[in-house]
């Protein structure tokens, strides 16, 4: 790459000599060490690099996503104490390529939050693949037409379902409006009640009104509920 933009240069730098001599009706000879002095200078150009930091012997790559944790104590489990320039990598524990002075938390042994300007930034460790995210599917029910949910919708959805842990044996008498598909299975869902059929398994299961209010919410999005007059 750095010979093609070095030969580019040297091109560019040849056609431009070559129009000044043009003028007065001279020939203008090229040094012939412009390659490589182009290309030195190339050399000199320094790229960031992602943010990046080195905690307890690994390096943790900046995802870019806001951490979604709300509630945590207030005790760090360490401190950015140095840093490099954004061009190289940390090579010691506590250093980054981005700045020091900044707290972080350990969530799992794959990712540390770090809190940036009041902000808790979410780093994973390098090398670790990140799960594909499930994906939740809605229809008005009756209708065949699915509408898949964003992954934070996703999320939201299937950690209430998750949740439930006392099923009713038996379904209940209510009318659905949509169908949530998730897993490979199927349950229907009464928005006004807040009630989800399980008629494969014959069991119902009816959220708190909390819960309803945000699945409701979440599902509007994508298709109408309820039913028209």
């Amino acid at each position: 790459m750095k010979k093609y933009l070095a030969f580019v240069l040297s091109a560019a730098l040849i056609f431009a000599l070559a129009a000044c001599g043009g003028e007065t009706g001279e020939f203008v000879s090229v040094p012939k060490n412009s390659e490589t002095a182009v290309v030195s200078r190339m050399e000199e150009i320094k790229y960031d690099l992602i943010p990046m930091v080195m905690v307890d012997g690994e390096i943790y790559l900046d995802t870019g996503r806001e951490s979604k944790i709300t509630a945590r104590c207030g005790v760090m489990d360490g401190e950015i104490t140095s840093f490099v320039d954004g061009s190289e990598r940390p090579s010691k524990d506590g250093q980054s390529n981005f700045g020091s002075g900044y707290g972080y938390q350990r969530l799992d042994e794959n990712h540390i939050d770090i809190c940036i300007n009041g902000k808790w930034m979410t780093f994973v460790k390098e090398g670790y693949t990140e799960p594909e995210a499930e994906t939740v599917a809605v229809s008005r029910f009756g209708e065949e037409r699915s509408v898949a949910l964003s992954a934070e919708d996703s999320a939201a959805v299937l950690a209430v379902l998750d949740g439930i842990t006392n099923w009713e044996n038996v379904t209940a008498d209510c009318l659905n409006d949509c169908v949530i598909e998730f897993r490979g299975a199927k349950i229907s869902y009464h928005s006004d009640c807040g009630t989800f059929n399980d008629g494969a398994n014959e069991r119902s299961f009816t959220v708190t009104e909390g819960e309803r209010e945000m699945l409701n919410a979440v599902l509007k999005k994508y298709i109408a509920l309820g039913f028209e007059p």
